[in-house]
């Protein structure tokens, strides 16, 4: 369901801004992290090599100003066992 994966991205997505070691994310832009807008972008599913049982599932989503300006994005990766395997934040 890509309402759950979405909403599972958002959440990781704040969970991840939300850690102290993450602190100086809040210093790359100017709104507040707890400002920005999320907007689904897309799902990709990655097959590892042949293997159709092995894959990674690939959440993005843009991260949004006040302004509505992008400001970055949040991907969220997990296997085929809905497990997080990794996960990236970029802000522009």
């Amino acid at each position: 369901d890509f309402n759950t994966l979405y909403k599972d991205a958002e959440i990781a997505f704040k969970e991840c801004v939300s850690k102290n070691e993450n602190s100086f994310f809040a210093d790359n832009i100017e709104d507040s992290l707890n400002d920005i807008k999320i907007k689904e972008d897309n799902v990709r599913i990655k097959f590892l090599g042949k293997n159709k049982h092995q894959f990674v599932i690939e959440i993005n989503i843009l991260l949004i100003s006040e302004n509505d300006e992008e400001i970055g994005w949040y991907s969220l990766q997990k296997n085929e066992k809905g497990e997080i395997v990794d996960d990236y934040l970029v802000f522009h």
